[in-house]
């Protein structure tokens, strides 16, 4: 335990109190967690200048959430992590918008966007220029989920299928005319399945 509690200040770069200590060896005998992973959780929330017990405590329970469990289970989860903040800096640039602005709802888009559809910069700077003036996420978003539900994996095959219909997009913001069953059918994606698309999303 005393090793556990040097590593930990030595991590923070400053003295833990007598009831930081007992919090912080509390994490080992009462919650569980094996002495690697919570060091490396102390290491990570120093690194997000979040130097207390009471934040590794937090960070742990977020992380046992995401099934963190060993110290493989840990570092993978942080490689994780680091690709997803890269991807988050990388489409706010994109977005011209600050990464730390960025809602918890738009870094999962967009960790998704990656990680579940394999969706790179370009296909998301062609999502962007179909946007016109609308450039969220959550309507780029819309745009991308649209390709996705017609096999549309790639920039070149975007620019094939032309330009989004109007009423298709004009839909992720308020309901299109309801149109014939015919003329509906014609469509790539019906403004119905648009705006199920935005509110199975929340």
């Amino acid at each position: 335990m005393a090793v556990l509690c040097e590593e930990a200040q030595t991590a923070f770069g400053k003295a833990l109190s007598r009831s930081e200590m007992q919090r912080l060896v509390g994490l080992y005998l009462t919650d569980g967690w094996q002495p690697d992973v919570i060091l490396l959780c102390c290491a990570e929330v120093a690194r997000q200048g979040r130097r207390t017990i009471a934040a590794v405590a937090r960070e742990l329970i977020r992380w046992r959430e995401a099934g963190v469990e060993t110290g493989e289970d840990a570092e993978r989860y942080l490689r994780r992590c680091k690709q997803r903040e890269q991807w988050c800096a990388e489409a706010a640039e994109q977005f011209g918008i600050a990464a730390d602005a960025l809602t918890r709802w738009e870094r999962s888009a967009i960790a998704r966007w990656h990680e579940e559809w394999g969706i790179g910069r370009e296909m998301i700077e062609e999502a962007l220029l179909r946007a016109g003036n609308k450039t969220t996420i959550r309507y780029v978003d819309g745009i991308l989920r649209a390709w996705r539900a017609q096999g549309i994996t790639t920039v070149s095959a975007a620019r094939g299928q032309g330009q989004l219909s109007g009423s298709n997009i004009l839909a992720t913001q308020r309901p299109a005319p309801q149109q014939p069953a015919a003329a509906s059918a014609q469509q790539p994606l019906s403004s119905r399945d648009w705006m199920a698309m935005f509110d199975e999303e929340g």
